[in-house]
């Protein structure tokens, strides 16, 4: 088993524990989903650290612009905001437009990453995928289907498992596939 499969393996089995344990004190299956953007962000700098001479070497520099959407996911969630701000700030920013201009680089960045990533990566897919993957992603501005939003990274991840693309960070995104479908089923379940 590979360094990067054998991480993300580690990452879900330590997700799905902590929801069993969850499960048996409370009844309810309940993901520490506030932390995955997190935890998904630290994943993507141990991936990065692992394959540093593929991405630079081999000018693939686009799976920085992914990077780069993550930080700004994690910059405009509501639990970092909250490790900075007091609750005053916080609602103050809330009610402001900084969290939507972050959101916007979040979402531009990820379509950027889509777009060099097919003239990069793959060229044999048809560029009607990458503009669904590009739509998935701007679904987040329209509050009637921002939680098609969440089906990004896995209908991207269900395009690699499928046409069976190996890239040094499949794994990365099948783990983001899968707290992507955690983090849906959490929203789902709390309205």
């Amino acid at each position: 088993m590979s360094r990067e499969k054998r991480t993300v393996f580690i990452v879900i089995l330590t997700l799905l524990v902590y929801a069993l344990t969850q499960f048996l004190e409370s009844g309810v299956f309940l993901f520490p989903f506030p932390l995955f953007d997190a935890i998904l962000l630290l994943i993507s700098f141990q991936f990065i650290y692992w394959n540093r001479k593929i991405i630079f070497e081999k000018k693939n520099l686009y799976f920085l612009f992914y990077l780069l959407a993550l930080i700004f996911k994690v910059i405009s969630s509501q639990f970092f905001l909250a490790l900075i701000y007091k609750d005053q700030d916080l609602e103050q920013l809330n009610s402001g437009i900084f969290l939507d201009v972050i959101l916007i680089f979040s979402t531009f960045f990820l379509a950027l990453f889509f777009i060099l990533w097919k003239l990069k990566q793959d060229t044999t897919v048809s560029w009607v995928f990458t503009l669904i993957f590009i739509a998935l992603s701007f679904s987040v501005f329209s509050e009637s289907t921002s939680l098609l939003s969440f089906f990004t990274i896995p209908v991207f991840a269900c395009y690699l498992f499928f046409k069976k693309v190996q890239t040094e960070f499949t794994y990365l995104f099948l783990l983001h596939a899968f707290i992507s479908i955690m983090t849906l089923t959490m929203i789902l379940q709390l309205n």
